[in-house]
């Protein structure tokens, strides 16, 4: 083998540049390890109807920016297939991921039990902060110029009643009883084709049923809720009480003496501000209300189906698994190399050059950002495993072929070598169009491994064998 010769081959320069700059990359970015590598949470949401191509695009992009508001690392929200929502987040739990996507994110804002405006009227939403008067973390909002003139005109001709603001404002029938409510859901639900949600506080002489529903009091029609409790009064034995409450509220506080000024001398206010408390978890909940008034509310209601933690102390054994079982791969892709050849000299420049092929895979994800993951990771031993068949091409045609041109053998390794690749790329392509996460990675990985592998490692071996026959 001549080294000198080598070093100055066009091909091997390349491999080595691409090599150098990979290097660099993930030094200086890192690598982008998927919720398997790291750990996160996986969460499946349902629609409750399935949605047209625009309509999930539109709830993938409200969830996706609150998501990524908050600054959360490695988000994926992928459909699968019509009614169906999957969402990944490194570092979350899944708990807290449900809150912030699941919310419908519906604003309502009351003076007493009239409702003057809603999140349509929002025009603006500014960061969540803390209130220096008040010492509550708050989110100040812009409401438009009609809903400003009607929070005006029931302010002074109420007297001023109390302001409740609501984040997903509900309805709930907390029943107290001696004993539960059988059946209660199914029952409703046959009753008045509602399907509320049941939670269930047990005492130690009574029971506590609260029977929510999604929508407002005042969206039910006329004596139903009054209907309702009579229902559950006839149907079950030991009902002692039966009250009607909304749910979602977020704060209730008397119209400020300012705001009262300004509205008594007939200037309608439009500058706003919704307030928590002044604990760590108000100031949780503020910033998740500003990523979900700025995101918008969801277009469709949503029901968690699948929910699933990635604790890190996992994904740190599945990174060590992944490597020891690299590692065993080359050991034997070197193995088998040597028996077949006999000759240390071909098995040198094939583990090389998928050690180096490896290498480019991880720059070029580190330099788009791309997470790898499990997917990526078969993905890769994929690429590198279709990127050892062509080198043995490779080799057999310019050793077992020694009547024909060397020219010729090359030309007719990549002959193969290039109808390889594009049935590779033609067979990872659809999995990658068709929009499942779990498969995407896989694709990708092993596009960009075998396009690398011809486009830069199969021609480097080349010169490489080239080389040794020169030298021999």
């Amino acid at each position: 083998m001549n080294i000198d010769e080598l070093w100055e081959d066009r091909r091997i320069k390349i491999l080595v540049a691409f090599v150098v700059f990979s290097i660099v990359m993930v030094g200086f970015n890192g690598i982008s390890k998927g919720i398997d590598l790291q750990g996160g949470s996986r969460v499946n949401l349902r629609t409750e109807h399935p949605l047209d191509q625009k309509e999930m695009a539109e709830l993938l992009t409200v969830m996706e920016t609150r998501l990524n508001f908050l600054g959360l690392k490695d988000v994926r929200v992928n459909s699968l297939g019509s009614d169906i929502v999957q969402i990944e987040i490194a570092g979350v739990s899944p708990e807290e991921a449900i809150d912030i996507v699941g919310r419908p994110g519906r604003l309502t804002v009351k003076l007493g039990n009239k409702t003057v405006f809603t999140g349509a009227d929002l025009e603006k939403v500014d960061s969540f902060g803390k209130n220096p008067a008040s010492g509550s973390w708050m989110v100040p909002f812009t409401i438009s110029e009609d809903a400003a003139l009607r929070f005006m005109d029931v302010a002074v001709a109420d007297n001023f009643p109390l302001v409740y603001m609501y984040m997903d404002e509900g309805t709930q029938l907390r029943v107290v009883s001696t004993g539960g409510l059988s059946n209660i859901s199914e029952r409703m639900n046959s009753r008045f084709g509602l399907k509320p949600e049941i939670n269930v506080t047990q005492g130690f002489t009574s029971t506590i049923t609260y029977i929510r529903f999604d929508q407002p009091v005042d969206s039910f029609g006329e004596g139903e809720l009054e209907a309702m409790k009579q229902y559950i009064n006839e149907s079950y034995d030991g009902v002692r009480e039966i009250r009607v409450e909304s749910t979602g509220l977020v704060n209730s506080a008397p119209i400020g003496e300012s705001l009262r000024g300004e509205l008594l001398a007939g200037k309608p206010v439009r500058s706003l501000i919704l307030e928590t408390g002044g604990t760590e978890s108000a100031r949780k909940e503020a910033e998740t209300i500003e990523a979900v008034l700025r995101s918008g509310s969801l277009t469709v209601k949503v029901e968690v189906i699948e929910k699933l933690r990635v604790p890190p102390e996992l994904g740190e054994e599945f990174v060590e698994n992944a490597i020891m079982a690299g590692f065993l791969a080359i050991l034997g892709v070197a193995l088998v190399i040597f028996l077949r050849y006999r000759d240390p000299r071909i098995v040198a420049p094939i583990v090389a050059t998928g050690i180096s092929e490896v290498i480019i895979i991880l720059g070029i994800a580190s330099l788009i950002r791309w997470n790898i993951d499990l997917p990526a990771i078969a993905g890769i031993i994929a690429a590198v495993g279709t990127g050892v068949d062509d080198q043995i091409v490779i080799t057999d045609e310019v050793f077992m072929e020694r009547e024909k041109s060397l020219r010729h053998r090359m030309k007719s390794a990549f002959f193969i070598i290039m109808a390889a690749w594009m049935t590779t790329v033609a067979a990872m392509f659809p999995l990658f169009s068709i929009g499942l996460q779990i498969l995407r990675g896989f694709a990708l990985t092993t596009i960009i491994g075998v396009t690398i592998g011809v486009a830069v490692t199969r021609p480097a071996y080349a010169a490489l064998i080239r080389n040794i026959i020169g030298g021999e």
